[in-house]
C-alpha cells in the first residue's frame, strides 16, 4: 500500500508560447500565447497491491489540482481557409482518475487479466460547454488471455498464444465550446497474438512473431485522434480519418553471430 503528495511545477514550451503556422499532421493553424503563466499542481495518489499464488490484484487512484493548466482550443478566426485555427490558452483545473486491475494464473503456462482505466478532467468555475478539459481519454476497459505452449523445447521454445479485447467506452466529456471537441462513441477491437523462439542445437538462432491488431476490422475513431475534424470524405460519407483497421505484423528476427 502506498500513499504520495506531491507539488509539481511546469513553465510553458516555445510552441505554446510562440506558435504561429500549421501543426504538420493535425490540420489545424496553432497561435501561441506569450501571456500564459506556469503551471503548478498538487497531487495526492494511493495504491493498493495485493498478491496470491494464483491472483493478483492492483488498484490506484489520484487527484490533481493544476494552476493555470495549459491547453489548446479553437477560435472562429481564419488565418488559412484550409486549416481550423486553434489558440493556446490555461485555467485551473482538477484532474482524478483511477485505475483497477486482476490478473489470474491458475497454472503456470496460462493466466488471464483484466484492467479498466478512468480519468475526469476539468476546469474549475466553467460554464456547461467549456467544463471539460480536452484531449483526455475515454475510460478503456482492456482483457488478454495468453497460453504458454512450450518451455525448454528442442527446435520452438517460450512458444505462446495470446488474444487480447479492447473496450473503449464513449467520451461524452469534451470541450464544447468553438466546436473544439464532438462526442466521441464507444468501440471494441480484438487481437491476437502468437510467438515462438527458434533454437539450433540448444542456441537460440531466431524469434518468430505474428500480431494482428484490429481483429475484425473495426472503423473507429480514437478520442486522441487529432485528425477525427478533417473535412468529410466524400467516398465514404464520413468526417475525418479514422483510426487504422485490420492490421497484420508478421516479423522474424534472426541471429547472426
Amino acid at each position: 500500500m502506498k500513499f504520495n503528495v506531491a507539488r509539481g511545477f511546469r513553465a510553458p514550451n516555445i510552441s505554446e508560447l510562440a506558435s504561429n503556422g500549421e501543426h504538420e499532421g493535425s490540420l489545424r493553424y496553432e497561435i501561441g500565447n506569450r501571456k500564459i503563466k506556469s503551471e503548478y499542481s498538487l497531487q495526492a495518489d494511493f495504491g493498493l497491491d495485493y498478491s496470491m499464488r494464483y491472483l493478483e490484484l492492483y488498484g490506484s487512484a489520484f487527484v490533481n489540482y493544476v494552476n493555470n493548466y495549459i491547453y489548446l482550443h479553437r477560435i472562429d478566426s481564419i488565418v488559412d481557409p484550409d486549416l481550423m485555427t486553434f489558440a493556446y490558452t490555461q485555467g485551473n483545473a482538477l484532474l482524478a482518475g483511477c485505475e483497477v486491475g486482476v490478473d489470474i494464473h491458475p497454472v503456470h503456462a496460462f493466466h488471464i487479466g483484466a484492467s479498466f482505466s478512468y480519468v475526469n478532467a476539468r476546469l474549475m468555475r466553467q460554464p456547461k460547454e467549456m467544463r471539460w478539459l480536452p484531449m483526455i481519454p475515454a475510460p478503456r476497459l482492456a482483457v488478454d488471455a495468453k497460453y504458454e505452449i512450450t518451455h525448454d523445447g528442442k527446435v520452438f521454445n517460450n512458444a505462446y498464444i495470446s488474444a487480447r479485447m479492447d473496450l473503449c467506452l464513449k467520451q461524452n466529456h469534451y470541450f464544447a465550446a468553438y466546436n473544439t471537441e464532438t462526442m466521441t462513441p464507444s468501440y471494441l477491437l480484438f487481437g491476437l497474438s502468437m510467438g515462438t523462439d527458434i533454437l539450433m542445437k540448444g542456441k537460440k538462432v531466431a524469434d518468430l512473431t505474428l500480431i494482428v491488431d484490429n481483429l475484425t476490422n473495426v472503423c473507429y475513431q480514437d478520442h486522441l485522434n487529432r485528425l477525427k475534424y478533417a473535412d468529410l470524405n466524400v467516398l465514404t460519407g464520413r468526417q475525418g480519418v479514422f483510426n487504422m483497421g485490420r492490421n497484420i505484423i508478421f516479423k522474424l528476427t534472426v541471429f547472426i553471430e
